[in-house]
């Protein structure tokens, strides 16, 4: 369980060095994020399922943090952070942090955070060595439970595929194989909408079949003609 590991890191690495808060940062496709994981002294403001949004975080820094840069900044004030990360910062209560990369399989997935709140602090080696060792050690777990969870995942579909087959066997009318086809298929990819589309000899054709979410229009017996369609995608 992902929440799992980052729980016990934040945990771990906040009684470690003795800061009064180390958070996990996860990214997101476009690059905004939210704290998914808290260790907190009492007193201090939290940061818990904060969303940030930072425009001005370049693509090379992106970079570099997914190849591994540590970033040790003994007093925030002294940094060229944008005015929405210093706004941030300061509302937690921020003197000085230290920011390793979590990566997993090549990819970077967020960030652990350690806030040091009472004052400035100048990071030690030892320090920093710990920090990278225990992010090295959550993006490999996290690699492992990736890999759990997609093994599960392609089991799970292989038996809702297995059903589909089934169910298609024992029907006896075309109209109640096409009726298990999409009611399986839309059930196993968890879609809003399956159907069946049958060409005619002009290649336009007809949605036959349809399993469809609540509140969502229906096509069932829709006729759709695309000319562009024959040229396009039939050899």
């Amino acid at each position: 369980d992902s929440q799992f590991l980052f729980d016990q890191a934040v945990t771990e690495a906040k009684k470690q060095l003795g800061v009064e808060r180390v958070v996990i940062y996860g990214f997101e496709p476009d690059l905004s994020g939210c704290i998914v994981a808290e260790a907190v002294d009492p007193g201090w403001p939290r940061a818990l399922a904060d969303r940030i949004s930072d425009p001005c975080i370049p693509g090379k820094l992106l970079d570099e943090y997914r190849r591994g840069r540590v970033v040790p900044t003994s007093d925030i004030r002294a940094t060229n952070y944008s005015a929405a990360h210093l706004q941030l910062l300061n509302r937690l209560q921020v003197k000085a942090n230290l920011v390793v990369p979590i990566v997993a399989a090549d990819n970077l997935l967020g960030l652990l955070v350690a806030h040091q709140c009472s004052g400035n602090r100048v990071w030690q080696d030892t320090e920093i060595q710990f920090l990278q060792q225990l992010a090295t050690q959550v993006g490999l777990s996290l690699t492992g439970v990736s890999l759990a969870q997609a093994r599960k995942a392609e089991a799970e579909r292989a038996q809702q595929l297995n059903e589909i087959i089934s169910k298609v066997r024992e029907s006896l009318k075309v109209e109640e194989i096409y009726h298990a086809a999409v009611t399986g298929v839309r059930e196993a990819l968890k879609t809003d909408r399956v159907i069946v589309y049958l060409f005619d000899e002009n290649w336009q054709g007809t949605i036959v079949a349809e399993s469809v979410g609540s509140g969502w229009p229906k096509a069932l017996g829709a006729n759709i003609a695309d000319p562009c369609f024959a040229e396009q995608y039939v050899e």
